[in-house]
């Protein structure tokens, strides 16, 4: 089985020891990185498997495609109409976002109401108010 690997933003893409790990864990699969366009279209045509955004060019480029996997929650950056009319089985990650999300938001309203960010600014400047809060 051959993945190509499109960037996605995350560190661990830049850093040769993921793919080593990725490979070692996967004997079995290729793992391909593509980090331009270009490149993805040239390598997807004979791919199994495709994960991160894709564009219609690449995703027109591929003969024997089978899976897309986005790395994301959301979907509706995709815009590759004929994806739907194809065979490719389309995933996403649903799930792992919840916790940090829901922490992000209680953090946020903690954050806000606390007026947290001022009391740093006037801790940095040693002003000690608490009635400004």
């Amino acid at each position: 089985m051959k993945i190509v690997l499109a960037p996605t933003g995350w560190n661990t893409e830049k850093d040769p020891a993921f793919y080593d790990d990725l490979r070692a864990t996967f004997p079995h699969v290729t793992f391909v990185p593509a980090a331009t366009v270009e490149e993805q279209k040239e390598l997807i045509r004979d791919a199994d498997a495709f994960y991160g955004w894709i564009t219609s060019d690449v995703f027109l480029a591929a003969e024997k495609l089978r899976w897309l996997h986005v790395p994301f929650v959301g979907l509706d950056g995709i815009k590759v109409p004929e994806l739907r009319e194809s065979d490719v089985i389309l995933t996403n990650v649903r799930g792992p976002h919840a916790p940090p999300m829901a922490d992000h938001a209680i953090g946020m309203m903690v954050s806000l109401t606390h007026y947290l960010g001022q009391q740093r600014d006037d801790q940095r400047t040693h002003i000690w108010d608490p009635g400004r809060y």
